[in-house]
């Protein structure tokens, strides 16, 4: 799934001038807080697709394998978080400059993600063809291209491919099609088309369930997270717009209190995934589990925004922050390489493989990072109003 790039925080850093953008003024925004929050919703959907495969975690009966499978809702805390950073840069931007650029915007996007999530298609399309089993199966690369595989995924035959985990990037490149429309309403027109959206997400999902369609659909589909960026869109125009609202909510969540909520909230939906599993993802509960777990995000984002990150530990959690969306891309292929290895030499998928997977996928994405994203992230600084990297 694409992490977005920004680094937020609640105040505006000041006007200053862009390279590379003559006669355009540029805005600065940074909170790296957001950073350690982007690294903490990653390790949530890693830990749920590596742990899983302990054979400890099935010894340990249903409960806990519901319960650590938690971390999936990881996925719904990172279309929160994407929808409150890019409607927030958008709101920046039109308050700043009197416009929303729409083609920039559509640059910001495309050099953020198409570059490394192209790469990887061509190179399991390619492993594909010599014969690497289940890299990419033929019949899903239409659906990977044009990024609709989340509505195909229940539908494709075959083994899971290196690049299934993105079905993530499909429902964002959809979902975020109205963001730019959003920022361009008026406020009540805003409220009302955010209210329609919210209540959307819920009773698609319930109308998937009682329609009896397979799963994954009401997972993977693009209708089941309207809830989930609406949220986050909510709140970027409360920070931005509604000053009062949002100091209610910084003082709600301030001091020790939001870590706490945090914690109880993590707690409770823990306890109810081992107890309702999966019903709380593909069942009835997941009408309003992932409004719940939405929310859980949306307030792990005002707790966010106040953290100063000065300490050594969380400058690292922020540096790997910043390279999370390679660390999401990597990730999955670097665990079905390691099972696949493991399969062909006769070993069981253990805790050495568990913590390789981990610093591979690191590796890979900080060399990623490095060597081949920083250059498309360098000419995407020609289309940014607000200045994130």
């Amino acid at each position: 799934m694409h992490q977005p790039t920004a680094h937020e925080s609640g105040t505006l850093i000041g006007p200053t001038w862009g390279s590379g953008q003559t006669g355009r003024r540029q805005t600065r925004w940074h909170a790296p807080g957001l950073d350690v929050l982007r690294f903490a919703l990653f390790l949530c959907v890693w830990l749920l697709h590596s742990v899983g495969r302990l054979p400890a975690v099935e010894s340990l009966g249903r409960a806990f394998v519901g319960a650590s499978r938690f971390g999936g809702f990881g996925v719904v805390g990172f279309f929160t978080l994407s929808s409150y950073l890019i409607t927030r840069l958008l709101l920046i931007e039109r308050s700043t400059t009197g416009r929303i650029r729409q083609g920039a915007y559509w640059w910001r996007r495309i050099l953020r993600i198409w570059p490394l999530y192209f790469v990887l298609l061509a190179i399991a399309w390619v492993g594909d063809a010599v014969g690497v089993r289940g890299a990419l199966p033929t019949s899903a690369v239409p659906y990977y291209l044009t990024f609709t595989f989340n509505w195909a995924v229940p539908l494709l035959p075959g083994p899971v491919s290196f690049l299934s985990h993105t079905w993530s990037i499909g429902v964002e490149e959809q979902a975020y099609l109205l963001l730019p429309l959003l920022a361009l309403l008026g406020a009540t027109g805003r409220w009302r088309v955010l209210v329609t959206l919210a209540a959307l997400g819920p009773i698609a999902r319930l109308v998937t369930i009682e329609a009896g369609a397979r799963y994954p659909m009401v997972w993977n589909a693009t209708t089941s997270h309207l809830d989930a960026i609406v949220i986050g869109a909510v709140l970027a125009t409360v920070h931005h717009r509604h000053g009062r609202a949002w100091r209610y909510l910084d003082r709600a969540l301030g001091g020790r209190r939001g870590p706490v909520v945090l914690t109880l909230g993590l707690i409770a939906l823990m306890t109810l995934a081992g107890l309702q599993y999966p019903a709380i993802y593909a069942g009835r509960l997941s009408v309003v589990s992932y409004s719940l777990v939405s929310l859980l995000a949306a307030a792990a984002i005002v707790v966010a925004q106040r953290a100063r990150c000065a300490n050594p530990p969380a400058r690292v959690l922020g540096w790997l922050g910043r390279r999370t969306y390679g660390l999401y891309m990597y990730h999955w292929p670097v665990l079905l390489s390691l099972e696949a290895l493991d399969a062909s030499l006769g070993w069981r998928f253990g805790p050495a493989q568990l913590v390789c997977s981990l610093v591979l996928t690191v590796v890979l994405a900080v060399l990623s990072y490095q060597l081949f994203e920083k250059r498309f992230l360098s000419l995407r600084r020609r289309f940014q109003a607000v200045v994130t990297d």
